[in-house]
């Protein structure tokens, strides 16, 4: 499980860097058929790597469903506390760099490209959908296995973005009680 989550979360991190490489391109080449091509690349592989880690978040969803119903509690734990917490910084920095880039590409494109923007935004509510399914089987690990009585709304709120780091810290610190 905790292979599976780290995967997912090294995936979410080069997906970032993969991302700040297109604001690079244009900056650092002048020669406009040398940058149009490389953007081409760059954006193929934008599309490859979104591909591949949504499969690693797959396997990360399904591992932790195993280790769920297998009693291991403890990795289920380690693997949810590492893709809610650590990807804290990610989530700014991809709301940060999203804002700036895609109001740059709307606004050169003279709002054209305004039907492209939903495309990260899913990319990134699916990645927190799928961190939120392995809090789902925490919170029925700890139901489960711990006795602790959780409302159903933390489950709910897994798969919030913002809402989920609140619900996961308040899911810590109930656990630490009992």
């Amino acid at each position: 499980m905790m292979k599976s989550a780290r995967a997912f979360l090294i995936g979410i991190y080069i997906h970032l860097l993969w991302c700040f490489s297109i604001l690079l391109v244009p900056i650092c080449l002048k020669d406009s058929d040398l940058t149009g091509i490389l953007m081409k690349y760059i954006l193929y592989g934008i599309i490859v790597e979104c591909l591949v880690v949504l499969i690693i978040g797959g396997v990360s969803v399904v591992c932790a469903k195993i280790a769920g119903k297998q009693g291991e509690y403890e990795n289920v734990k380690k693997g949810w506390k590492l893709l809610k917490l650590a990807t804290i910084p990610f989530y700014i920095l991809n709301f940060a760099y999203s804002v700036f880039a895609w109001g740059m590409l709307v606004g050169a494109s003279r709002g054209f490209a305004i039907f492209l923007v939903p495309i990260p935004i899913v990319f990134t509510c699916i990645m927190i959908v799928m961190s939120g399914l392995i809090g789902h089987t925490y919170i029925k690990c700890l139901k489960r296995d711990k006795g602790i009585d959780i409302s159903g709304i933390h489950s709910l709120l897994q798969l919030i973005p913002v809402l989920d780091i609140i619900s996961t810290i308040i899911l810590l610190r109930k656990e630490k009680m009992f």
